[in-house]
């Protein structure tokens, strides 16, 4: 998984590459790219600014991946292939889904969907702006 995280508080991400945690404070700007073992659940939370990831693979191997911002969109692409539970709201911005889903009930600010096979969850959040999910 790579991605880009201006603003931002990591809760105890560990950086395979430096092999050590980082967390980032309020007023920080920290971008990182690299991989991320499989396995576990990955949290990210941003107060003021967007979250975009880049995921690779064909499924999220683990307890899931859960991005929240209160101030920002969330933008996140994946493989064509890619298997997950995802699950995106958003209570002032749009919804922007790249590809045909199946969606069973109203669509407002937030939908639940299977992509692929299911699987891990991924849940996108946000209070003020957008959450878009493209495939490639």
């Amino acid at each position: 998984m790579r991605y880009r995280l201006p603003v931002l508080l990591l809760a105890g991400l560990a950086l395979p590459a430096a092999g050590q945690t980082r967390t980032a404070q309020s007023g920080d700007n920290f971008n990182w790219s690299g991989h991320i073992p499989a396995g576990g659940w990955i949290r990210v939370k941003n107060l003021n600014g967007g979250i975009t990831v880049d995921l690779n693979g064909d499924g999220w191997r683990g307890g899931g991946l859960e991005l929240i911002t209160t101030n920002g969109g969330v933008h996140i692409t994946m493989p064509a292939n890619y298997s997950a539970q995802l699950d995106a709201s958003t209570q002032n911005g749009g919804l922007d889904v790249g590809f045909p889903i199946r969606v069973q009930g109203s669509i407002g600010r937030r939908i639940s969907t299977q992509l692929g096979a299911g699987g891990a969850p991924i849940r996108l959040t946000t209070t003020n702006g957008g959450v878009s999910v493209r495939r490639r």
